[in-house]
Parts: structure tokens; C-alpha cells; sequence
């Protein structure tokens, strides 16, 4: 039996962790959202929210829609 990184490298999952949270097993959020204004973008994969900048605010966006969200 292999290692967790090596289970986690063949299913192909991140083993991400997002801000404030546990590990984001299945790729964080959906979408990027400014806590401010509300301004939204796509998440970008391997790319936190929270290092992109809104252009409208200039604040740190957050993540939405993470995966086991209900």
C-alpha cells in the first residue's frame, strides 16, 4: 500500500488548503467573490481567491461555492 500523497497524486485530487479551513479535497471554490461589493470571477484552479484583488474594490476576494457546500 502506497503513501496518502501517492493515493492522492492517482485520484487526482488537490490537496489544497483553502483559508480558515480544512484541505480542500476536490478543488476549492466554483467561484471568486468580493466580500465588499460582490463582484464575481470564475476560480481558477491552483489559484487561491483570496491572492486575486477585486478591480472594482481592491480587496481580496474570497471563495464560493465550495465543493460539499449545501
Amino acid at each position: 500500500m502506497g503513501t496518502i500523497d501517492e493515493f492522492f497524486k492517482e485520484a487526482g485530487i488537490s490537496e489544497a488548503q483553502g483559508q480558515g479551513g480544512g484541505r480542500e479535497l476536490a478543488g476549492g471554490a466554483d467561484i471568486c467573490i468580493c466580500p465588499d461589493c460582490g463582484y464575481e470571477e470564475s476560480h481558477e484552479r491552483g489559484a487561491p481567491c483570496n491572492k486575486t484583488m477585486c478591480p472594482k474594490c481592491g480587496v481580496p476576494l474570497t471563495g464560493k461555492g465550495a465543493p460539499g457546500e449545501k
